[in-house]
């Protein structure tokens, strides 16, 4: 065989592309040996720290910053890669927020024992950790783990390498400086969290230099190079609109890099803002709560909440709204279920600020998503208590009234900006029709990759009332909480129900949920720390249930206040919202009134194992709505099929899952001679 010249190769390759080849410049090592050693153990001893990386937590850097007396770290973006100047500025903006929020970082900058840096003309791959000592002592680690807890502390293959050898520190120590004196804007000591929603963009680091006559260069975007580092996509997307308004932005032909001066800067700023005003417009009758997971804290409307509530006000609270829900005493049917539902509904919107930080989490660890839903539709009869329900609830939670939005905003571009300018809040969506909830797939199906690009933490929850929509497909019934409420009241009782809500919404504080959320932020934090754990065990049959989690807090103020759990509100679970006998409740019930009423219409085939419902007997407009509510809702196991006009089930898991909730005098013991034998 002939032999191959190696360089040849490389040359001609080179050649074909068109590119000249260039030197790099690589470091020449030996092997010595491998050890296993705790992150203590590796950085441990030494009082100075200094690193490079471009992926960070912040709970990290604590935790490694409280190992040394002085620290710097610089963050080097690969904003080239993605939308060039329009991921500089949300990078910085990322980076700038996360340090200053952080009070013990803060603190170590303000007493000048902690330096933060993040990159603006150049792109850096590298990780990089350089320990020193003032004796002399050296040590330079290096690989592919950034400075975050999932590189350093989970099943995530790394490598991890280190010398001790003050030649190769010194080596790395002149890149460090290199990069840090060249190419990196700091984090002022006095520096504040950073808002496009009040147009903050000028308390960018990169933005001071641009405004004392500094240049800024960005590399244009590589086409080559398609990985993201940063988890900035929503705010790479509003700098973009910013840049975008620019029109023309100053490329030069010779470098292929943009240069961002001050003019270009001020119509960015023109633009921000009118992307501010178009926000306000958009968020005016949702007021956000933002909840801040590494500070523990709550805001509401830039008022950020005492979580430390007078214990007599929270006891007050409750008894009020216990007293509230026992006005549903007047309420046709059985009021002890509609009770129930309502609880559940509570529980829900509660919990519900919660769900988009757990949903991110879940997300990265590959949790399913279907366990944190963002939706709940409440249908029922006009006059079920469904709306005033929801508004003083929310009540309850913020301490105001919340508008109720209309139908019309349940389009794919409305609900995408609800998700996006909306924090927290529960919203309630009026009176559906199936004229707007004809768009429920696109709009539902979309989340997950919607969320995940927008890197939403704080997206809102929405709650659906309708008094025409009875049922939900199959696949949007995965993805929608679904609660049934067929009691109602009647005119005279609903009028002066009414007003006794009033009274009783104007005397509610939010001194009960102050307490919830306080107690919830360590629940989440425990929540999310189970889902790393089962994650990195690969353990597929634990799941975060935090209806479980929500409804055992409450029981523990109620508990704690001295006062009686109501016995309509148990330790709700997943199961109680969205598993396969919640979902099935209704068919299950049209399956019991059809043998009540019209037990003809039954047939069995033991030989097949089949029950066989004729459904003939109606009109085609009735049957078709019948059959397709059994098809669709009843339990998977029941193996549901049509032919012609009957629906046709398997006699075995029919008995199985009805047996268990009814008793002899019930559905099966009528049919116990034709059915069982």
């Amino acid at each position: 065989m002939e032999e191959v010249n190696q360089n040849l190769l490389f040359e001609e390759s080179e050649s074909l592309q068109g590119k000249a080849t260039r030197t790099i410049s690589a470091t020449q090592m030996k092997f010595v040996s491998t050890k296993d050693m705790t992150i203590d153990e590796l950085f441990s001893g030494f009082q100075n720290l200094r690193v490079i990386t471009y992926s960070y937590t912040i709970p990290f850097i604590e935790k490694i910053m409280k190992l040394f007396s002085t620290g710097e770290v610089i963050i080097g973006t690969e904003h080239n890669i993605t939308q060039g100047a329009a991921e500089l500025f949300a990078t910085q903006q990322v980076a700038t927020n996360a340090v200053t929020k952080n009070k013990y970082l803060q603190e170590r900058i303000k007493n000048g024992e902690f330096r933060f840096y993040v990159t603006n003309e150049v792109t850096s791959h590298q990780k990089l950790y350089l320990l020193s000592n003032e004796d002399g002592k050296v040590r330079t680690i290096f690989g592919s783990a950034n400075m975050s807890y999932t590189a350093w502390q989970t099943s995530q293959i790394e490598d991890y390498f280190f010398c001790d050898d003050s030649a190769f520190y010194d080596l790395y120590l002149e890149k460090f400086n290199a990069l840090k004196d060249v190419s990196s804007s700091e984090i002022a000591k006095e520096a504040a969290p950073i808002s496009l929603e009040v147009n903050d963009i000028k308390e960018l680091p990169v933005a001071k230099k641009v405004t004392h006559g500094a240049v800024v260069v960005v590399e244009q975007p590589s086409s080559e190079e398609t990985e993201y580092v940063f988890n900035v996509n929503k705010l790479t997307s509003e700098y973009k609109q910013s840049l975008d308004s620019v029109k023309q932005l100053p490329t030069s032909k010779l470098d292929g890099k943009t240069y961002i001066d001050s003019n270009v800067f001020k119509k960015m700023c023109t633009a921000t803002e009118k992307q501010i005003a178009f926000r306000e417009r958009t968020v005016v009758e949702n007021p956000s709560l933002v909840l801040d997971f590494s500070n523990q804290t709550a805001t509401f409307d830039n008022v950020q909440f005492l979580l430390e509530p007078d214990k007599e006000e929270v006891r007050e609270n409750i008894i009020r709204f216990c007293d509230y829900m026992e006005s549903f005493n007047s309420f046709t049917k059985d009021t002890k279920k509609l009770k129930q539902s309502y609880w559940k509904v509570l529980n829900y919107m509660f919990l519900s600020p919660f769900l988009a930080h757990l949903r991110l989490n879940a997300m990265y660890f590959d949790y399913d998503l279907r366990f944190l839903p963002m939706y709940l539709f409440i249908c029922g009869d006009s006059d079920a208590g469904k709306t005033t329900f929801v508004q003083t609830v929310q009540h309850l939670m913020l301490n105001k009234d919340i508008n109720k939005l209309t139908q019309n905003v349940f389009s794919g571009e409305k609900m995408a900006n609800l998700k996006v300018y909306v924090k927290g809040t529960p919203i309630l969506i009026d009176e559906m029709t199936s004229t707007y909830w004809r768009y429920v797939d696109d709009i539902v199906k979309t989340d997950d990759s919607f969320i995940l690009k927008n890197k939403l933490g704080n997206h809102p929850t929405f709650i659906f009332t309708s008094n025409k929509i009875r049922t939900l497909k199959p696949d949007i019934s995965k993805r929608v909480i679904l609660v049934r409420v067929d009691n109602r009241v009647n005119k005279t009782s609903a009028a002066y129900n009414s007003r006794t809500v009033n009274l009783s919404r104007k005397n509610l504080t939010n001194a009960f949920y102050r307490l919830y959320l306080a107690k919830m932020f360590d629940e989440v934090a425990k929540l999310v720390d189970k889902m790393e754990e089962f994650s990195a065990k690969n353990d597929k049959t634990w799941f975060p249930d935090i209806f479980s989690v929500s409804s055992n807090v409450i029981h523990q103020i109620f508990a704690s206040l001295d006062l009686a759990i109501p016995d309509e509100f148990p330790i709700f679970s997943w199961e109680d919202y969205m598993g396969d006998l919640i979902i099935s409740e209704k068919a299950t019930q049209l399956l019991l009134d059809e043998y009540e009423y019209s037990p003809q219409m039954f047939s069995i085939n033991k030989k097949r194992n089949e029950l066989v419902l004729d459904l003939s007997f109606y009109d085609q407009r009735e049957m078709m709505q019948r059959k397709n509510t059994l098809i669709d809702e009843l339990p998977a196991d029941f193996e549901c099929k049509e032919s012609g006009n009957k629906v046709i089930m398997r006699l075995d898991k029919v008995k199985e899952h009805i047996n268990f909730a009814w008793q002899e005098k019930g559905f099966f013991a009528k049919l116990k001679d034709k059915l069982f034998g």
